[in-house]
């Protein structure tokens, strides 16, 4: 019964350790950014302090003869770390604040150190249960059953911690409740295991070697036959006995270590091929581990049921058939797609579904192979080789992120860095065991060679009437540059699009400049946050009164493929002038945290706040960021989309930027713009003329089919307003709830239709205006029922768009912009298939 209760609290400790590692890695992804650079360091430090605790708890092990107290001690600590965690952010904050400002050269260096430290003691906790695990169980049984159901109860916790803290707990009760959670599973794993520990026996006397426990019992050299020692030899066990054998198991596993972790890194990196498209990916970090842990504990359970003999002969082959499925994953996930919709309508599900399904194969193979190979080395000190072989296969995880994202992805690509991976679990067979899967496995080395020379196809597809210009794998991200018949391009980043030439995108990158550009009377220094396609920071430049735009943007593929946009940006001219056109790579938040420039206008143009990180770019923390960035009278200027959004969520970051500065304004387009300022904003005639006639501008406000009448019909509701259409039952997003990014997809109709009885007539919103007539207000239903045909046509509903197209054509105010609409109609009637 004991036993089992100790069984049952190592599930439970699992649970905590990945709930912990889920918030953390948000919790320090705020702080030091979202790049590539700060993810990696956050996971390696993560890895990085579970092997030094791993390691030094098997050297210290054999001392320890209460293991359930140190056990106890363990939890008591974590729950302590976990109280305090958020302070230590909190104190990191300057430090890194200082090293970018100061010492840009060492700033990597800084963003590892700070996220190693700050994760070096609990991780280190973390890492030493292993070994106190199998130490606590040694008076009942110390084979490598209880080390197959011991790893395999921890794994599945973690399974399920993972699982419940993405898909539940923090999408509802936020960072700190949720953080909270594993404190309290902290304390009570650390009063079980203390009334356990006086329950039971301490656990003897320091380990030492047993010579006659370097065999097994029947395998006494005076006793075995000689087919028997053949046996042992050909599976490797004799060997492993001895000194140089145990080395090759300890590789074997550093090896499994380093191929799981940086075949997770590749699945991720490919998901977005094989995967249902979910818009709010947040989920797909939960699934995808939830799967690895899920299947390597069900593997390392059917391990332990198995005889020693059954494991020695199944080993090889199942090391066999991991690799072989790795280096195939890449074509095998492309071809699973009627898994997408296959058990519910809810694409979640289903994306849950199809991880769990596709990833089975190599994450149980690697579950089943783990404890197996620990056998090899229990032979002698069972618990101090166990815990030294689990601190090789961390040391492995370690370094397998760091070779899959700063090595294999941009010299090989993903294809190929498949490959090399699933050459990994073939080559253990090679250096551990002496059998014809062993001899076999050279063959299958030099094929695998083979296939490393052979130019990939990157299995991207583009939609029906795209050309594929541009396909690059890079160690941030994978860009893809499509072009339509129209000549439109599009850029997309990690198969979502992240902006293009279409009338659309740029009608609405245009209008990202020019609102807060009207609205200020000396802007100067420009904060463009997102790059894109370029399209907002060249309508910047081209403000004689701009002396210089700084742009930041995440993803170097985004920097390296800007000359494609040259011709619709106006770059080209400014690309080699620091001066006037500064573009730095690093995450918004990150930058406006750390950096000490202010700025007279700030606009933030990132990805839908439900995809994975981006809403810490709508939270209202970051809007108070920005405020500190501000020189006097400066503006924040906020992308607002309308697709995929629920009313309550597009209430919701209206909400949260309308009650972080004093003065604010919602301009409608195609999409909208969020203004805010903690001085008036006022708007003239006389400032909408000299900003539309500028020779400098006019060029680009005649391409997005701009005039002062269409300008001011944008211009939808002031901070009154905005509070009046939210209500007062809205919660606001905050780092600690960025509930959104875990909501479903929504319906643009439901967003956009209550908003038209809340809209106020320009002039009641700035009193300088003196024109206001018919025109603007017919410019005014023409904009609405052009946004009414877009959101129809989204929503799949053909007779609703009909109509508002006839209201358009109907119109009495038939701009440019009306007529290039119009067009639009036309093209997309062309694109619909015909049917008889």
């Amino acid at each position: 019964m004991q036993k089992a209760i100790y069984l049952g609290c190592f599930f439970v400790s699992g649970f905590a350790a990945l709930l912990y590692q889920v918030v953390w890695v948000r919790q320090l992804e705020i702080l030091l950014g979202s790049s590539t650079l700060s993810a990696t360091a956050v996971v390696a430090s993560f890895m990085g302090g579970m092997a030094i605790g791993a390691a030094l708890a098997s050297q210290l092990i054999t001392r320890i003869q209460r293991p359930a107290a140190a056990f106890a001690i363990v939890q008591l600590l974590l729950g302590v770390f976990a109280v305090a965690f958020p302070t230590l952010v909190d104190l990191a904050g300057p430090v890194i604040a200082f090293f970018y400002n100061n010492a840009t050269s060492s700033y990597s260096l800084a963003v590892f150190a700070v996220a190693f430290l700050i994760l070096l003691v609990p991780t280190s906790l973390m890492g030493s249960t292993f070994s106190l695990m199998i130490k606590i169980m040694q008076p009942f049984d110390c084979s490598e059953k209880t080390v197959a159901n011991a790893y395999a109860l921890n794994t599945l916790g973690a399974a399920t911690g993972v699982l419940a803290t993405g898909f539940y707990l923090m999408g509802s009760f936020g960072l700190r409740a949720t953080s909270l959670t594993g404190v309290a599973l902290n304390m009570l794993l650390a009063a079980s295991f203390l009334l356990l520990g006086r329950s039971s026996a301490p656990a003897g006397v320091i380990e030492t070697p047993n010579p006659s426990n370097t065999e097994p019992p029947s395998a006494n050299p005076d006793t075995r036959s000689a087919d028997y020692e053949k046996s042992q030899v050909e599976t490797g066990y004799l060997a492993a006995a001895e000194n140089p054998g145990f080395r090759r198991f300890y590789l074997a596993t550093f090896l499994m270590g380093f191929a799981g972790m940086a075949y997770e890194i590749l699945v991720f990196r490919h998901s977005m091929y094989f995967l249902p498209y979910v818009y709010n990916n947040i989920y797909l970090f939960p699934a995808v581990v939830f799967a690895f842990c899920l299947w390597i504990g069900v593997g390392s359970y059917v391990a332990g049921m198995l005889t020693t003999e059954r494991q020695q002969k199944i080993l090889p082959a199942a090391l066999f058939l991991q690799g072989l499925y790795i280096i195939f994953s890449s074509h095998l996930f492309l071809h699973f797609d009627f898994l997408n919709t296959l058990f519910f309508d809810n694409h979640v599900w289903n994306l849950f579904i199809k991880a769990c399904v596709l990833l089975m194969p190599p994450a149980f193979l690697s579950g089943f192979c783990f404890p197996v190979l620990c056998r090899y080395v229990m032979v002698s000190l069972p618990v101090k080789a166990a815990s030294f072989f689990y601190s090789c296969n961390t040391i492995g995880s370690v370094l397998g992120p760091f070779a899959a994202t700063f090595l294999l992805i941009p010299v090989l690509g993903i294809q190929r860095s498949f490959i090399l991976i699933g050459a990994l679990p073939i080559f253990i067979i090679l250096i551990a065991f002496r059998t014809v899967a062993g001899r076999l496995s050279y063959a299958l080395i030099a094929v695998i060679l083979v296939m490393l020379m052979i130019k990939p196809d990157p299995g991207y597809i583009p939609d029906a009437g795209h050309e594929l210009l541009v396909y690059q794998e890079n160690r941030d991200a994978t860009a893809v540059v499509t072009r339509n018949r129209r000549g439109e391009m599009s850029l997309y980043i990690n198969d979502h699009e992240a902006a293009g030439t279409d009338y659309t995108h740029y009608r609405n990158q245009i209008m990202m400049s020019l609102v807060p550009l009207a609205l200020h009377p000396d802007p100067q220094q420009v904060l463009v946050i997102c790059l894109g396609t370029g399209v907002t920071a060249g309508t910047c430049l081209r403000d004689p009164r701009v002396q210089r735009v700084t742009t930041v943007e995440i993803s170097p593929s985004v920097k390296q493929l800007l000359p494609m946009f040259y011709p619709w940006n106006g770059l080209a001219s400014f690309a080699e002038n620091p001066d006037r056109f500064n573009l730095i790579i690093d995450d918004g938040r990150s930058f406006v945290t750390s950096s000490e420039q202010k700025f007279d206008i700030i606009t933030s143009e990132p990805l839908h706040p439900k995809r994975a990180g981006t809403v810490n770019l709508y939270s209202y923390e970051y809007y108070q960021l920005c405020r500190k960035r501000l020189n006097e009278g400066g503006i924040v200027a906020q992308w607002l989309p309308y697709h995929a959004m629920t009313l309550d969520e597009f209430r919701a970051i209206i909400a949260t930027f309308a009650a972080s500065f004093k003065y604010s304004f919602l301009w409608i387009g195609e999409q909208g713009v969020l203004v805010g300022s903690d001085n008036p904003m006022n708007l003239s005639d006389k400032a909408i003329a000299e900003l539309l006639e500028k020779p400098e501008t006019v060029e680009v406000i005649k391409r997005g089919g701009y005039n002062t009448e269409l300008f001011l019909a944008g211009f939808w509701m002031n901070k009154t307003g905005m509070q009046a259409y939210v209500g007062n039952n809205i919660r606001i997003l905050s780092d600690d709830l960025p509930w959104i990014e875990y909501s479903l997809d929504g319906n643009s109709h439901d967003v956009f239709s209550p908003m038209i009885e809340h809209r106020q007539v320009p002039q009641t919103l700035f009193a300088s205006l003196e024109k206001y007539d018919e025109v603007i207000e017919a410019a005014v239903n023409e904009n609405i029922d052009f946004l009414y045909y877009r959101i129809h046509q989204l929503a799949g509903d053909e007779k609703a768009a009909v109509d508002s197209a006839a209201r358009m054509m109907r119109s009495r105010y038939q701009s440019a912009h009306f007529f290039k609409m119009f067009e639009i109609i036309r093209l997309d009637s062309a694109d619909q298939p015909q049917t008889d």
